[in-house]
Protein backbone atom coordinates (compact mmCIF):
# COMPACT_ATOMS: atom_id res chain seq x y z
CA UNK A 1 0.00 0.00 0.00
CA UNK A 2 1.15 3.55 -0.67
CA UNK A 3 -0.07 7.10 -0.06
CA UNK A 4 -0.61 9.72 -2.75
CA UNK A 5 -0.83 13.40 -1.83
CA UNK A 6 -2.54 15.76 -4.26
CA UNK A 7 -0.84 18.62 -2.41
CA UNK A 8 -1.97 22.20 -2.89
CA UNK A 9 -3.74 21.56 -6.18
CA UNK A 10 -7.40 22.64 -6.14
CA UNK A 11 -10.15 20.06 -6.02
CA UNK A 12 -12.20 18.04 -3.58
CA UNK A 13 -10.98 14.57 -4.42
CA UNK A 14 -9.30 12.26 -6.87
CA UNK A 15 -8.86 8.58 -7.55
CA UNK A 16 -5.19 7.64 -7.44
CA UNK A 17 -3.97 4.68 -9.49
CA UNK A 18 -2.69 1.55 -7.79
CA UNK A 19 1.02 0.90 -8.39
CA UNK A 20 1.68 -2.83 -8.98
CA UNK A 21 2.48 -4.97 -7.04
CA UNK A 22 0.65 -2.96 -4.33
CA UNK A 23 -3.02 -3.70 -3.66
CA UNK A 24 -4.19 -0.27 -2.42
CA UNK A 25 -3.36 3.45 -2.41
CA UNK A 26 -4.64 6.12 0.00
CA UNK A 27 -5.32 9.54 -1.55
CA UNK A 28 -4.99 12.72 0.53
CA UNK A 29 -6.27 16.05 -0.83
CA UNK A 30 -5.74 19.74 -0.16
CA UNK A 31 -6.17 20.98 3.41
CA UNK A 32 -8.85 23.53 4.23
CA UNK A 33 -9.57 25.94 7.08
CA UNK A 34 -12.56 24.04 8.42
CA UNK A 35 -11.89 20.69 10.11
CA UNK A 36 -13.14 18.28 7.44
CA UNK A 37 -11.51 14.96 6.63
CA UNK A 38 -11.77 13.76 3.02
CA UNK A 39 -10.05 10.53 2.00
CA UNK A 40 -10.19 8.40 -1.09
CA UNK A 41 -8.90 4.84 -1.17
CA UNK A 42 -8.48 2.91 -4.41
CA UNK A 43 -7.98 -0.81 -4.02
CA UNK A 44 -8.04 -4.07 -5.93
CA UNK A 45 -11.50 -5.59 -5.35
CA UNK A 46 -10.11 -8.98 -6.33
CA UNK A 47 -7.80 -8.94 -3.31
CA UNK A 48 -9.43 -6.62 -0.73
CA UNK A 49 -13.00 -7.01 0.53
CA UNK A 50 -15.11 -3.82 0.41
CA UNK A 51 -16.18 -4.19 4.05
CA UNK A 52 -12.55 -4.38 5.18
CA UNK A 53 -11.73 -1.28 3.12
CA UNK A 54 -14.63 0.66 4.66
CA UNK A 55 -13.52 -0.33 8.17
CA UNK A 56 -9.93 0.67 7.41
CA UNK A 57 -10.97 4.05 5.97
CA UNK A 58 -13.24 4.72 8.98
CA UNK A 59 -10.31 3.99 11.29
CA UNK A 60 -8.04 6.39 9.39
CA UNK A 61 -10.72 9.11 9.58
CA UNK A 62 -11.12 8.58 13.34
CA UNK A 63 -7.35 8.77 13.88
CA UNK A 64 -7.12 11.96 11.85
CA UNK A 65 -9.85 13.53 14.03
CA UNK A 66 -7.94 12.61 17.20
CA UNK A 67 -4.23 12.68 16.27
CA UNK A 68 -3.15 12.60 19.94
CA UNK A 69 -4.38 8.98 20.08
CA UNK A 70 -1.56 8.06 17.68
CA UNK A 71 0.94 8.97 20.40
CA UNK A 72 -0.58 6.58 22.99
Amino acid sequence: MSVSNLGRKPGTGFTPSINPPETAILGVFQMSVEPVVLLDLTYDHGIINGVGEANFRSGVVQMSKEPKRLLD
